[in-house]
């Protein structure tokens, strides 16, 4: 692989990548939902008092100045920040977005931590995958989407807690227990079953579906999902992979 780091694992699986912030060394939440390269927590802009200005839609965006992270640098002049998550603190600086890996190939091992990432012009070997998922064609770009598992549509958020919609849950005869979440049997392409948690609630709009002919999404597939196999997203062919750990 062109760039392997050792990251960090939170709460439902969530991973955490070392990167830099003109030159301070931060760590990032790594995202599949976001069509931003990164973005910013509002404690971290704070404590850094870095300059904040409001673009042509007046919206207040930060110049970052140099970002560092997998091995992309880029300057950071116009990018969003927004409140900080739960009481995280700095050095966690805010999120990196799939957006930055799209024109690549990004495996994630959430038993070490760690993630790798190769262009897609030397794409590695990709074969004895347990499954691949198809992701929908035509989102906006950074985020993902399937509707190869159960028939439903799912957004693929590793940001995230898993959660599904009351309607996707009355849809499937299945109720809300006690502690406001449902267990559920999801099958996967490949007759992959996975039996799963989910909280139950709105999920977030559908605006990067909009071009891709659905209307409706019926849930989210979260790190918690996930982190049960080793998760490879060939952004360039639309798949994510899913390899066993043994």
């Amino acid at each position: 692989m062109d760039h392997l780091v050792r990251c960090r694992s939170i709460d439902s699986g969530r991973i955490l990548i070392p990167g830099s912030i003109r030159g301070e060394p931060v760590q990032f939440l790594f995202g599949t939902r976001s069509g931003w390269w990164c973005w910013l927590y509002r404690s971290y802009v704070e404590a850094r008092g870095l300059p904040v200005f409001l673009n042509e839609d007046g919206r207040e965006r930060v110049r970052a100045g140099e970002v560092s992270v997998i091995g992309r640098k880029w300057q950071a002049n116009s990018i969003p920040f927004g409140d900080t998550v739960g009481d995280w603190q700095p050095p966690l600086a805010g999120g990196f977005g799939a957006y930055c890996l799209w024109e690549s190939v990004a495996a994630i091992d959430a038993s070490v931590p760690a993630m790798a990432v190769v262009s897609a012009d030397q794409r590695p070997s990709l074969v004895g995958a347990l499954c691949r998922v198809p992701l929908i064609p035509k989102t906006r770009k950074g985020t993902c989407y399937t509707a190869a598992v159960s028939g439903a549509v799912f957004e693929v958020a590793y940001e995230s807690e898993s959660r599904v919609t009351p309607q996707y849950l009355a849809s499937r005869r299945e109720r809300v227990g006690r502690n406001g979440r449902a267990t559920i049997e999801l099958q996967l392409p490949g007759d992959v079953a996975v039996t799963q948690e989910f909280g139950v609630g709105d999920v977030s709009g559908i605006a990067p579906l909009a071009e891709s002919g659905y209307t409706r999404c019926d849930g989210i597939l979260g790190a918690d999902f996930w982190c049960h196999w080793v998760t490879v997203f060939d952004f360039p062919a639309g798949e994510l992979l899913l390899f066993p750990y043994d």
